[in-house]
């Protein structure tokens, strides 16, 4: 994880980037307009959670670079790294049979059933 804090900026980087996402979260609508479309995707969000950007904020301040990297070591570039490849198909189409169960491929024809039978619920909290 040291080569990589070093070939991405370091901690001071990090910290910096964290104060743009608070600023970008905590952004008030600059419009009734702006307003009125935060507030109606949440009114139509399955959760209706309208403490969401308390809570990315909160969730912000507890991560760190370590948690970052970690993350990002086993999910990105280590062994258990996940990867994913979307097709989209028209009514007209069929889909087509591409799946390989034996490299672990999965076909999804309902998005949110599989994410309610096989995310965690750390990644399901923000959607």
């Amino acid at each position: 994880s040291s080569g990589i804090n070093a070939e991405y900026g370091g901690q001071q980087q990090f910290e910096d980037i964290k104060v743009a996402l608070r600023k970008q979260i905590e952004e008030k609508p600059i419009s009734l307009s702006d307003m009125d479309a935060q507030l109606n995707k949440e009114i139509f969000s399955p959760t209706r959670d309208f403490g969401r950007k308390e809570k990315k904020v909160a969730a912000l301040e507890k991560i760190t670079m370590d948690d970052f990297l970690e993350f990002y070591e086993r999910y990105l570039m280590g062994p258990k790294r996940r990867k994913i490849s979307s097709q989209v198909y028209g009514k007209a189409h069929a889909v087509p049979e591409t799946v390989d169960p034996k490299k672990g491929e999965v076909l999804i024809t309902d998005p949110a059933a599989y994410r309610d039978d096989n995310l965690s619920e750390k990644f399901q909290l923000d959607e």
